[in-house]
């Protein structure tokens, strides 16, 4: 018969529970960095589809956190929204096909904002148990 015991496992339960408020600032930090990816990638989208004439619409995006465990990355540019999805011309004459740059931003980084949050998360559980 084998027998398996769990020496310590209170102790280091009694540090999970523990780490918890520092888990939730990770993720925040996460979050944060996260939003940073999406506003870079998005930048050099918009960069690499020859969408910036005067650079006014890459200097206006930028993240913002909206929550503790949320943020958004936005274009203020007041044309952004007829980039991302395209638009009549003025009399509605044609149609100027999209280019966009937002939404394929958020896409390419999806598995490094996960990764972002859980490595942030996992080292700040690291460290509350190894004290």
């Amino acid at each position: 018969m084998l027998t398996v015991n769990c020496v310590g496992h209170t102790f280091v339960s009694s540090k999970l529970l523990a780490a918890i408020p520092a888990t939730t600032v990770a993720t925040t930090r996460g979050v944060a960095a996260a939003a940073l990816l999406v506003e870079r990638r998005a930048k050099l989208i918009a960069t690499q589809k020859h969408i910036i004439d005067t650079g006014w619409l890459r200097s206006q995006i930028f993240p913002e956190m909206t929550g503790p465990f949320s943020a958004k990355v936005t274009s203020a540019a007041d044309y952004s929204l007829y980039i991302e999805f395209g638009h009549h011309t003025p009399g509605g004459g044609g149609w100027v096909e999209a280019r966009p740059y937002m939404r394929p931003a958020l896409d390419e980084e999806k598995d490094n904002i996960i990764k972002c949050i859980g490595v942030n998360v996992m080292l700040e559980l690291e460290a509350s148990i190894l004290v």
